[in-house]
């Protein structure tokens, strides 16, 4: 046997072949930079980090999994055809682009894949931009609540073979929020915005 070894991949380049975004200001880009701004030493990893655009490409990858999962009619129970991919949506000059919205129940839904801990409840702060982005496409599509799906490629972190948890878990959350709260937090995101510059 002949061993080869290959050259390393260009992660963020193939990470963009799966996105189609149109230029303008993003939820996303919004976000990232308050997180930045919050915590620099976590959040302000250079974009040329290869692990960061690996864990961005494994949340697009998820994505799609669940994707064909709830559209697979051979799967009864799960089958869900009310979902549709919405594109990208507009508001104030901001753009966002929900993973996917609920046509039956009039909602947004939001997927994740991460590293971090479920060992903490959702409303545990290390969540927080999970919450500011549903919230934010709840609000840019005109509706009161949205869901989260988040799946925690390493569980609680126990390495407990006992535990169910100790491995790949995914769970999920139905939200609702009042009026004032979904302003409050669109408000926020067009002040940073504002802040720096990126809108008038």
């Amino acid at each position: 046997m002949l061993l080869t070894p290959l050259p390393p991949l260009d992660i963020r380049s193939r990470a963009g072949q799966y996105t189609e975004r149109t230029a303008g200001l993003h939820v996303s880009q919004i976000i990232g930079d308050l997180l930045v701004s919050m915590d620099p030493d976590t959040y302000g990893k250079n974009d040329a980090n290869e692990g960061k655009w690996m864990n961005f490409l494994a949340g697009l990858v998820f994505e799609r999994a669940l994707e064909l999962a709830w559209l697979d009619k051979e799967i009864e129970d799960n089958h869900r055809p009310e979902l549709v991919r919405p594109g990208e949506v507009e508001r104030d000059g901001i753009l966002g682009t929900p993973d996917a919205f609920d046509t039956r129940l009039g909602r947004p839904e939001e997927y994740k894949c991460t590293k971090k801990s479920c060992r903490q409840e959702i409303t545990d702060p290390k969540f927080w931009h999970y919450f500011v982005q549903l919230k934010a496409y709840v609000y840019m599509l005109g509706c009161n609540s949205g869901v989260l799906w988040v799946l925690f490629v390493n569980g609680n972190y126990s390495n407990d073979d006992n535990d169910p948890e100790s491995s790949y878990v995914i769970k999920g959350w139905e939200m609702e929020w009042t009026d004032l709260e979904l302003e409050e937090n669109w408000t926020m995101l067009v002040n940073h915005a504002r802040l720096r510059g990126w809108l008038k």
